[in-house]
């Protein structure tokens, strides 16, 4: 491992969309050109012209390249393509938690991370009024070992598991799998002791006096509607389900990603 130095912030960033919603091209063009950042970019927008403190590309799919090169860094970009009030990407869950490089994030609002993610694992750019703060304080916590130190410190507490369950022992399909034949069985016509010995069965599982499923209702079977405004702000274009228009692109290759490389 290279040693980093304390006068420059080294900062990496896996991206593969080159043209985004949320105007994060923008932003790390605004960081990089703050003195003494140095972002790395690596994937498919990768900047191939600009020296790397790790001289690879990782693929996608290359075993263990992604951690491997996020041990060099001491800061890494968690940046959604798209500014979803509620989702967290899985940049954050997948790589800004696995290895000693901080994420800074962008994305779901601030709320949102304080309410689901980790304590004290990220840097959200909400939190800054500019770029220039920002950079500020990714140059303190550079200099200050033990001050950064105090972004890892989550790893005492908490484990980081890759596999996702609702329930210990059971994983999302699972899951699912279960609370489906327990809404068959509920609204079977016959309603006898072999059905009911089998609902309670369900119901043992999920150990439904700790474990609770707060959209699923045991005594009705059914599932809690979820509003989709909960998940869908179309005044900040939460879903990329096209790229931008083909003038944002066109200004993102001309203007900003030339600058990047």
């Amino acid at each position: 491992m290279p040693k980093l130095s304390h006068d420059t912030v080294y900062i990496a960033w896996f991206v593969s969309n080159c043209d985004s919603h949320s105007g994060r091209e923008e932003y790390v063009l605004k960081l990089r050109s703050q003195p003494g950042i140095h972002v790395d970019i690596y994937g498919g927008c990768s900047s191939v012209l600009n020296s790397h403190v790790v001289p690879i590309q990782c693929q996608k799919g290359t075993p263990n390249c992604t951690e491997i090169t996020l041990s060099n860094y001491r800061f890494y970009l968690s940046f959604k393509n798209s500014k979803c009030d509620t989702y967290i990407s899985e940049k954050y869950w997948n790589q800004g938690l696995n290895g000693n490089a901080v994420p800074i994030v962008m994305g779901a609002k601030k709320e949102q991370y304080k309410r689901i993610a980790v304590p004290n694992s990220y840097l959200h750019v909400d939190d800054f009024a500019s770029v220039e703060q920002l950079a500020r304080e990714l140059h303190r916590l550079n200099r200050n070992l033990t001050e950064f130190t105090k972004y890892l410190q989550w790893k005492q507490l908490y484990d980081v598991d890759g596999q996702y369950a609702s329930v210990i022992g059971l994983d999302i399909h699972t899951t699912l799998c279960l609370l489906g034949h327990y809404q068959r069985l509920h609204h079977l016509k016959e309603n006898n002791n072999h059905v009911q010995f089998l609902l309670q069965r369900i119901r043992d599982i999920f150990s439904v006096g700790t474990d609770k499923l707060p959209n699923f209702n045991w005594e009705t079977a059914k599932l809690k509607p979820v509003k989709i405004s909960e998940f869908y702000n179309p005044g900040v274009n939460c879903w990329d389900n096209e790229y931008p228009s083909f003038p944002r692109r066109a200004f993102n290759f001309l203007f900003t990603w030339w600058k990047l490389f």
